[in-house]
């Protein structure tokens, strides 16, 4: 900043020209009489041996300048220096509170390098001019910068906190090199002064053997000095003049200097150009209103200054006040043409170049502003996952693509795409009559190509089509257009047929679109966290301290809580099962972590294990094993502190679920069967699977006669479990009495709303620390 300062100041002073001024009138010619000649004679010999002085201390003071000014870049050098230091600390501090990246800083470490590099005029380099303690202190700060990138955000302060005493003693390193340059600045303008002292000695001495002889000259010359005056008042006037307008050229370059400082910050702030355009235009009439400018952002040439009369104006001013001018004007619209990019990539699909989802309420409503009824067609690709898996990604993005080359308008205004998400898109189109709409939309759906080239081979296209069409009108929402789309978009989904389109009716399509509006809430609540889950503690009966917890989910529907027996029709139903139980099961291992990080050893041993349930279509697939293995490093829970929990009907129906299941053992989880002997397992079935835990349900604990006759069912089911060596849990307990009965007969562990009802984790970990050191009541 200081070197393109002192460039601005410099040119700023090269506009200041002195142009002469017209030729002052000769002095009358006298005679001069013999003593007078002596005199002159006299007078002129001195002056000229002032004049040839004058002249050699002027060659010396022009030696001894550029010493200086050679001594004051030497200087200089070092203030580059000491700033660059100071800017590399400033950067480190705001990387330790995440405002810049590693790189930022080691840019700024590479500059303050290169300013150490310099060669001054001594042929020394900066580095060997600075003192050896500054060279030290910066080597122990580098071996810190060079780790920058290591470091996590989150230890950012940390680290910073640990170099402190190195970055201190850089800083006052840093400090001191202000008496480096400082005592050589000093020690050469001692010199200089001494120097231009002599020699102005010398020219006192002349001067005033001058003024003697002068001032004897002068007696005689009194007359001709007084006709003279006059013509050397006339000058003095015109002279006058000419430093008046020289000193308001310079006040408008300084001023102009200080508007296009706020001209720069404003382009960066404001919306719209014509308010930074006005604000230069009416400063530029204030400090040199005989300039006119034009300004055209479009143009070629967006900035044009121009005199606004004939007269004499300096090419140089109009430069500077144009260049002043277009840096201004250049910056906001490169800031423009920024912003317009980022907000064309904020609204449109990468790949297809299409609006997206966003664009989608616009389209809507200009729609509605041009035409009678609008309709939206919402198109999904049939078999798109096949197609992926089939011919590959890429020939999937090919497909994408070919469909909306498809669907996009030809001309202006018939109709309006997008693409809505993965292999979903929508097209707005608008119509005089429904008949119209649908007639629009059926010329568009004949567009699409019947397959498409690929690089293995030719991929077949067709779509399922669900169409909403309804007048404009305040009382449908978008949101209610787009509902009423994706439910006739399930039912065209169903039909055999290629490229089927349904267009909602309500009278058939009503329930429909309540389940469509719930999958779209418990979509959102998905995505917003409102589905979280509870715990509730699963207890040792023998010791009554807690041993485990079951993770069970809640959707947070406005003031109400939804249990999982309402809503996961509505997960099997929208195929949400892999969203919702990433959810779920991240929302579980983050509360494991809670309640680890508040255990001691003090509280019985290990932390409570967690139980997280596992739906049967989870375990159709090796992959599960790999995704909950890579759930449990990314949160840093032990593999055999977790517990799948799944059902009977999970191991009688689905296909290799002992494959996947023995997959699980061999990483460390923890099997258990939920609601044990509810199903159709048979002993043979269950003494084949790796089982760790059988959960009895609690319609036989219900059920449980608690006299000493208890039912064989009861203790075939905990027999079962002796014969695997699982470990026995009891649900639904809720009574002291039950969980006494369950112990004798051989239960080892119990759940239910006698111990805790399912609480969230902050209460949990308090409901821990009040069962240390208490068991259940026998």
């Amino acid at each position: 900043m200081e070197l393109e300062s002192a460039q601005r100041r410099h040119r700023d002073h090269s506009l200041i020209m002195i142009h002469p001024g017209p030729q002052a009138t000769l002095l009358r010619p006298f005679r001069l009489r013999p003593g007078q000649i002596l005199l002159v004679v006299l007078v002129m010999a001195a002056i000229i041996m002032q004049i040839a002085w004058s002249f050699l201390a002027t060659r010396a003071h022009e030696i001894e300048r550029a010493t200086v000014f050679a001594e004051e870049a030497d200087a200089t050098a070092m203030t580059f220096v000491q700033r660059e230091s100071f800017n590399t600390l400033l950067l480190l501090e705001r990387w330790a509170t995440g405002e810049v990246s590693a790189r930022d800083v080691q840019i700024a470490r590479a500059n303050l390098g290169q300013r150490l590099g310099v060669r001054v005029s001594s042929g020394a380099v900066t580095a060997d001019i600075v003192q050896e303690e500054y060279r030290q202190t910066l080597t122990a700060l580098d071996e810190h910068l060079l780790r920058l990138g290591d470091v996590t955000d989150a230890d950012r302060r940390a680290f910073r906190g640990a170099i402190a005493d190195d970055v201190e003693s850089f800083l006052g390193e840093t400090r001191a090199l202000s008496r480096v340059f400082q005592a050589l600045t000093r020690e050469q303008v001692t010199e200089v002064l001494e120097d231009r002292a002599e020699a102005e000695r010398l020219q006192a001495l002349l001067g005033g053997l001058i003024l003697v002889l002068g001032m004897a000259l002068a007696v005689w010359l009194a007359r001709d000095i007084s006709d003279s005056y006059r013509v050397s008042r006339a000058r003095l006037a015109e002279e006058r003049d000419q430093l008046e307008q020289l000193r308001r050229r310079f006040t408008a370059v300084q001023l102009i200097g200080q508007a296009a400082t706020g001209w720069r910050e404003q382009a960066e702030r404001v919306a719209h150009g014509d308010e930074l355009f006005d604000r230069i235009r009416a400063d530029l009439d204030r400090y040199v209103p005989d300039l006119a400018i034009t300004i055209e952002p479009d143009a070629a040439v967006p900035v044009t200054v121009i005199p606004r009369d004939e007269g004499h104006h300096d090419p140089d001013d109009i430069a500077y006040v144009t260049g002043r001018v277009t840096d201004a004007v250049q910056a906001w619209i490169s800031r423009e043409r920024a912003r317009a990019a980022l907000e064309h990539e904020r609204v449109h699909d990468a790949l297809t170049g299409l609006p997206n989802r966003l664009r989608l309420p616009e389209l809507i409503d200009e729609c509605g502003r041009r035409h009678a009824y609008v309709g939206l067609a919402v198109l999904d690709i049939d078999r798109f996952t096949d197609l992926n898996s089939a011919f590959g990604e890429a020939a999937g993005d090919r497909v994408l693509c070919a469909l909306a080359e498809a669907i996009t308008p030809s001309e202006p205004h018939p109709h309006g795409a997008l693409r809505l998400a993965s292999d979903d898109f929508a097209i707005v189109i608008g119509g005089a009559t429904e008949d119209d709409v649908r007639w629009r939309l059926s010329e568009v759906i004949k567009r699409l190509p019947p397959a498409v080239s690929v690089e293995r081979g030719i991929a077949p296209l067709s779509v399922s089509v669900g169409v909403a069409i309804v007048p404009p009108t305040p009382t449908v929402s978008i949101d209610a257009i787009l509902a009423r789309s994706l439910a006739a978009l399930q039912v065209s989904r169903a039909s055999v047929a290629r490229n089927s389109v349904v267009v909602f009716d309500e009278t058939q399509h009503s329930d429909l679109l309540v389940s469509v509006t719930e999958e779209a809430e418990f979509r959102e609540a998905v995505v917003s966290g409102d589905v979280y889950v509870v715990l509730q503690p699963i207890v040792n009966l023998r010791t009554g301290r807690p041993v485990g917890m079951e993770a069970l989910a809640r959707w947070r529907r406005g003031d109400t809580v939804v249990t999982p027996d309402r809503f996961l029709p509505i997960v099997s139903r929208a195929g949400l099962f892999t969203e919702f139980s990433t959810a779920v099961s991240n929302s579980a291992l983050r509360a494991w972590r809670q309640v680890a990080s508040t255990w001691s050893d003090a509280a019985g041993g290990d932390p409570p294990y967690i139980s997280i349930n596992v739906h049967p279509s989870q375990l159709e697939t090796s992959q599960f094993v790999d995704w909950m293995s890579a759930l449990a490093r990314e949160h840093d829970v032990p593999t055999e502190s977790i517990v799948c929990e799944i059902t009977e009907d999970a191991v009688v129906n689905a296909t290799g679920v002992l494959d996947v299941l023995t997959a699980l053992r061999g990483e460390g989880f923890r099997i258990a069967v939920d609601d044990f002997g509810t199903g159709y397992s048979s002993l043979g079935q269950a003494i084949s699977l790796p089982l760790d835990i059988l959960k009895i349900d609690r319609s036989f604990i219900s059920s449980l006669d608690l006299s000493d006759s208890a039912g064989g069912l009861f203790r075939d089911l905990v027999g079962i479990g002796r014969t695997l060596g699982a470990v026995l849990v009891a649900e639904g307990v809720e009574s002291a009495e039950v969980a006494v009965k369950l112990s004798e007969l051989g239960v080892d562990c119990a759940q239910g709303f006698h111990f805790a009802r399912p609480m969230p984790v902050d209460d949990v970990i308090g409901w821990f620390d009040a069962q240390q050191g208490r068991s259940v009541a026998m």
